[in-house]
């Protein structure tokens, strides 16, 4: 599986983003980092999950986001961050 990055570009209606990432990801395979990004695990395209979540529908509920596929991973953070993406890069179940 790929990890996804989805940044919001904006705190407005931040509900509705939330709730489109709970409604196309389950709790295994979304992590929400802080209040404006989270990490979403998924087996396509960065255009595929912008389109999945609703980021470039045309009825305008989910407020502008990025989304950018992570192809390496290097900082610092706290573990659990560490622990999902490794998994998920990996492969296996998040346990």
């Amino acid at each position: 599986m790929a990890v996804f990055n989805i940044v919001a570009t904006t705190d407005t209606n931040i509900a509705e983003l939330e709730k489109a990432i709970e409604k196309c990801y389950d709790e295994t395979d979304r992590l929400r980092v802080n209040d404006l990004y989270w990490l979403v695990s998924d087996n396509k395209s960065s255009v595929d999950v912008a389109k999945k979540i609703g980021i470039v529908s045309s009825d305008r509920v989910v407020p502008p986001a990025i989304v950018t596929k992570v192809d390496t991973y290097y900082g610092r953070a706290p573990s659990n961050i560490w622990e999902w993406m490794k998994v998920k890069i990996e492969g296996g179940a998040n346990e």
